[in-house]
């Protein structure tokens, strides 16, 4: 995943008809933290009734409340949820990283400037 990249999430309506696509790009220390944690949650043995409330939660956050809790809950599938929430780990990895996934470690606006050699004369 490109460093720039947005984050997506989807939500559909009743007979499975996307609805509407949501973007996020940045990731937020914040964010992070709470994802850090419920990472934790959802990777136990029984993923509980609050862990998939705190998911929705972290989502609608994230995603700037532009949709609510019943939207998501209601028009969110589970598999791109867990997406979203693989998607900020692993976006904050390739930055802890410093490389991108082709294993350039340059960032953008860190490009190295050359010197041209100016003919005397």
């Amino acid at each position: 995943m490109v460093p720039g990249s947005p984050i997506l999430l989807t939500l559909y309506g009743p007979d499975d008809e996307p609805i509407q696509t949501y973007s996020r790009a940045i990731i937020t220390t914040r964010f992070l933290e709470r994802a850090m944690e419920l990472s934790g949650l959802m990777g136990a043995q029984e993923v509980d009734k609050e862990a998939l409330q705190a998911l929705d939660q972290l989502l609608v956050d994230f995603f700037g409340g532009q949709f609510t809790l019943n939207e998501i809950a209601e028009g969110g599938d589970f598999g791109e949820k867990i997406t979203v929430l693989n998607a900020i780990m692993t976006k904050a990895a390739v930055v802890f990283s410093g490389a991108t996934p082709n294993g350039n470690p340059t960032r953008p606006g860190t490009k190295k400037r050359t010197r041209t050699r100016q003919k005397s004369g």
